[in-house]
């Protein structure tokens, strides 16, 4: 099993965006796209073990997407994004403590990508025994250091994917390779 939790603090975008000109006009909202198809679309069709949680820190709205969620639909951008729109008039309004303690079963090794953690063959024993993992990362921008300090106190370790920033969507499809080696 695994849970992948995308925190995103930038302005959360009108539900009623336009998909023409997106990237501008959701306030990037686009990047959860991306990382929506990296975490759950495989070539062969849909990834049944992963769940996404899409937490947006000024408004406290959360979208949960999984292979239910997603039913038949494409691995499109736009379609993609058109399904996250409509989600966000209804989002629920949760703290992230709050939903990190519900949707977190124990045992599951915790890590929270950043440039400043340490190296990930150093976690990977712990994750490919681990009965399930979470990964908690930052869209466009780095994690707001509240968040972070939350992440930390709840066991999160710090992992480093290397010493650049990279694409949140391309973050999650590198974890997702490795998990699926294990």
């Amino acid at each position: 099993m695994r849970r992948i939790f995308l925190l995103i603090h930038r302005p959360t975008p009108s539900p009623d965006f336009p998909l023409k000109g997106y990237a501008s006009a959701s306030r990037r909202f686009d990047v959860a796209a991306r990382v929506a198809i990296a975490a759950l679309y495989t070539a062969e069709g849909l990834r049944r073990d992963t769940t996404l949680y899409i937490y947006l820190a000024d408004t406290g709205k959360t979208l949960t997407l999984n292979a239910d969620t997603l039913g038949p639909m494409k691995p499109h951008e736009v379609e993609v994004l058109s399904l996250l729109r409509s989600m966000l008039a209804d989002a629920p309004i949760m703290n992230l403590e709050r939903i990190l303690d519900e949707h977190i079963p124990a045992g599951f090794v915790k890590i929270y990508l950043t440039e400043k953690g340490g190296k990930l063959d150093t976690f990977l024993g712990a994750l490919c025994r681990a009965p399930g993992v979470v990964v908690a990362l930052g869209g466009k921008e780095d994690v707001p250091p509240e968040l972070e300090k939350l992440l930390v106190r709840k066991g999160f370790d710090l992992v480093s994917l290397g010493p650049f920033s990279y694409l949140a969507s391309h973050c999650v499809a590198f974890i997702h390779m490795v998990l699926d080696g294990c």
